[in-house]
């Protein structure tokens, strides 16, 4: 077995490497990620874009979605069931039931595997948890589905604008939120 020696300048240089590098962490280490916070829309804009979303689904029929229980109280978790006729690339939204927010819950940071095969897909899956979190009121999840993966980065800065984001053709299934005080 042969053993390679280090030179003092390539010693010298693997310990400006590795401190630099541990400089990076501690300084990121230190920084606080802070979420964008979605801009608040009306109500009625973001009913119209979601039946804007919804009339336009080229695949009429081809995906249903029921949330579970129903109504669902403050606090509680909830299960998604989506159906879908074909495979695809799904996305599901929540407009908020203060009427004024609209996010993307599903891909997430915990899950991003969002292809989904013909059939019945379950959400959230054991990784991640999906909480009423008020206030009590009326919502809606929307459900699209793609034939190609869209940029998530994208449609999520769209959601924060109070925007869906689709790609011809698509599939797309609404139902409504009702959340009870406890």
């Amino acid at each position: 077995m042969k053993t390679s020696q280090l030179s003092p300048l390539q010693t010298g240089k693997r310990r400006l490497m590795g401190g630099v590098g541990l400089m990076v962490l501690l300084a990121l280490g230190g920084c606080e990620i802070v979420p964008i916070q979605p801009i608040l829309q009306e109500r009625s804009v973001l009913l119209q874009r979601m039946d804007a979303v919804i009339r336009g689904a080229q695949s009429q029929g081809g995906l249903r979605m029921v949330s579970q229980p129903d109504p669902v109280m403050t606090g509680q978790t909830l299960q998604v069931n989506v159906e879908s006729a074909q495979a695809g690339y799904l996305y599901l939204y929540q407009i908020g039931t203060d009427g004024k927010t609209l996010s993307l819950i599903f891909p997430n940071g915990v899950d991003g595997a969002n292809y989904i095969a013909p059939g019945s897909t379950q959400l959230p899956r054991a990784s991640w948890q999906l909480r009423a979190q008020g206030p009590a009121g009326i919502g809606y999840l929307v459900a699209v589905l793609t034939q190609q993966p869209l940029n998530l980065l994208s449609v999520q800065g769209q959601a924060n604008w109070g925007q869906f984001t689709t790609q011809t053709p698509y599939a797309a299934s609404s139902t409504t939120l009702r959340e009870i005080a406890p």
